[in-house]
């Protein structure tokens, strides 16, 4: 299946069209690559899976970059259980970041030894990477980028992240609905105030 899409860079940076390949469950894998000026610095393949449920495979070469794409000044990173895969995301605790990458966090349940009823839920972007034997920012591997893009959970784990996946959207819910009840209430009492 041929796909076109443009995804916009927050440096001013050109963006090739790419073809899109399915990805099971999950959403699609977009191949993204970078076509600014840029000095003579490599450029690593990393992932980039967006709260959509789509992934891009994008060429970034330094954390800068990262904290771009992920639109976050402040990034935290939690690595797998074999210590080759990094996940690059926001603090969990931001208010703009609500919903949850239900792709991000199929990935983290694959990589690492959670199973489907205690692994984090991951919120915002967040872009998969690796590092290498100094602790370097380094990209994924071919093998890598095709075993992340062909894993998927069980039909077990499936149905509790599927539960868990709902029960936080209504959760999510709720607390956005009493916030704007409490917002309602503070303007009825400003508005019932004498004024001078």
């Amino acid at each position: 299946m041929l796909f076109r899409c443009r995804f916009a860079w927050l440096r001013d940076a050109r963006v090739n069209l790419v073809d899109k390949t399915r990805r099971s469950h999950c959403g699609a894998l977009h191949r993204i690559t970078c076509s600014a000026p840029r000095s003579e610095t490599t450029l690593f393949q990393m992932l980039h899976a967006c709260e959509n449920g789509d992934l891009y495979q994008v060429e970034l070469d330094s954390v800068v970059d990262i904290a771009d794409v992920v639109q976050e000044d402040c990034l935290e990173s939690l690595t797998s259980t074999d210590c080759t895969i990094d996940f690059w995301l926001t603090p969990a605790l931001r208010a703009i970041h609500r919903s949850v990458n239900r792709t991000a966090t199929e990935l983290l349940l694959a990589t690492t030894r959670f199973d489907a009823r205690t692994v984090p839920l991951l919120r915002g972007s967040v872009v998969l990477a690796s590092h290498d034997v100094d602790g370097n920012l380094a990209g994924l591997t071919e093998t890598q980028i095709r075993w992340l893009v062909n894993s998927e959970p069980t039909r077990r784990e499936e149905w509790t992240l599927g539960r868990r996946f709902s029960n936080d959207e209504r959760a999510q819910h709720r607390t956005t609905k009493s916030d704007s009840a409490h917002r309602n209430s503070l303007r009825r009492l400003w508005r019932s105030m004498p004024r001078p």
